[in-house]
């Protein structure tokens, strides 16, 4: 029978396909453990002559420039198109070299990946990443906080030690490069001699690179953590924490002290005055507003966010204190109690302890110490519950059971406190 030459042709391409996907098949699946004999050798490298493609399977191909140099592709399909990718020169990249980057670009290929695009925009991140210092990501972070920091002191000791000790070295190089022994350079030289001051700047850190790491700015284990990382470094200095008593007046001078302190008329007189009677703390009374006073119940509700603990607080007022803000937000329409003359702002900061330094200059006071003189005085009476005592300072109990059963704010029990302290605060005038 006489074979027409062209179903001969197709025939014999057709044999010749099933034989090569065979013989691909059976080396990509030798159960025997044989040598893949697909794979390229460095002899076979070397026997080649320049300008030879060698395949080394699974469409990672070497381009021979010269003897024994080249640049290693991968050649791929996706999205019915294809693509060739550099993956370095040879023998600069090694074979083991090459296959494991071929092997990592094959994978983003079968995930639906586009190799090429995978890598420049990879390329673009690392080009971004080499932009980024430290403090810019610094100063990110401190306004992201700013929000639940009510102390303008505390933002800029924050932003002011991480400028002094770290900003100077880490932002020499990208941020993304800085590691364990850069923030052991900025703190092993203070650690010593200045060791609360570098434990803050440690502290301080942490929480820039882990807030670069939750941004995806740095990519590597968080280089200023203390625990199982600085703590192998440094020495374990144990240092006493010191309390320091803010310089507070006799709780026996007060009824005389506040006397002389009527007598002045001014904001910041009547702001001290309020403080005195209801013992907050110095921002609470400057940020005290209208809205927050129930006068039906001679109340004043302190709003969490204003409050050190971070919980709202109820401050009965005593006859004394009910007076004297009455009196104060009737002479005015500004919300907060106290402003300066013409503003709608608050008081200074430093407005009450200008006005003791200038009207008191012989008394070594401070604005908060006269906590501690309330504190005093309600113990030296010995009749008022010590937990009443510590709720009208804003405290919290220190036995976290109790604190865990007990409730109430004991409201009642303050008022009768605060009465007393009211009165015997006026008691010389």
């Amino acid at each position: 029978m006489r074979v027409h030459p062209m179903s001969w042709d197709v025939t014999y391409v057709w044999g010749h396909f099933v034989d090569q996907l065979w013989a691909g098949l059976w080396a990509g699946t030798n159960r025997k453990g044989k040598k893949d004999m697909t794979k390229l050798t460095v002899r076979e490298i070397k026997a080649a002559s320049k300008g030879a493609r060698l395949h080394d399977g699974h469409g990672l191909y070497l381009t021979l420039t010269s003897a024994d140099r080249g640049k290693w592709s991968y050649r791929y399909r996706i999205n019915g198109l294809s693509r060739e990718m550099g993956l370095g020169p040879y023998p600069k990249v090694s074979i083991s070299d090459a296959r494991s980057r071929h092997a990592t670009y094959q994978s983003h290929k079968l995930h639906g990946r586009d190799p090429c695009a995978y890598r420049l925009e990879k390329e673009k991140i690392a080009l971004q990443r080499a932009k980024l210092k430290f403090s810019p990501i610094a100063e990110k972070l401190i306004e992201s906080k700013k929000a639940g920091w009510r102390n303008s002191k505390h933002i800029n000791q924050w932003s002011q030690s991480l400028k002094s000790y770290a900003a100077p070295l880490l932002d020499s190089k990208p941020l993304n490069t800085i590691t364990t022994r850069d923030i052991l350079s900025i703190l092993q030289p203070i650690w010593a001699t200045k060791h609360e001051t570098a434990r803050r700047v440690q502290q301080r850190l942490k929480k820039v690179f882990g807030y670069a790491k939750t941004m995806g700015w740095y990519d590597h284990p968080n280089p200023a953590v203390w625990e199982d990382n600085l703590e192998h470094l440094l020495a374990p200095t144990r240092q006493v924490k010191r309390v320091f008593h803010h310089p507070s007046l006799q709780w026996i001078e007060l009824p005389y002290f506040y006397k002389k302190l009527m007598a002045i008329d001014t904001t910041a007189s009547k702001a001290l005055q309020l403080l005195i009677l209801t013992a907050c703390r110095t921002h609470e009374i400057r940020h005290c507003e209208r809205d927050h006073i129930n006068w039906q119940d001679k109340l004043w509700v302190i709003p969490s966010d204003l409050m050190k603990a971070n919980r709202t607080h109820r401050v009965p007022l005593s006859d004394p204190a009910y007076d004297l803000l009455k009196g104060v937000l009737m002479g005015h329409n500004s919300d907060y109690a106290f402003n300066p003359p013409g503003g709608s702002h608050p008081l200074s900061d430093m407005a009450m302890l200008k006005l003791i330094k200038t009207e008191f200059p012989r008394k070594k006071i401070t604005v908060h110490g006269f906590r501690s003189t309330f504190r005093e005085w309600a113990a030296h009476q010995g009749c008022y519950d010590h937990d009443a005592i510590e709720f009208s300072l804003a405290h919290k109990l220190p036995d976290p059971t109790k604190a865990a059963y007990l409730r109430s704010d004991l409201l009642d029990k303050r008022r009768s406190l605060m009465n007393d302290w009211g009165g015997y605060v006026q008691s010389s005038i």
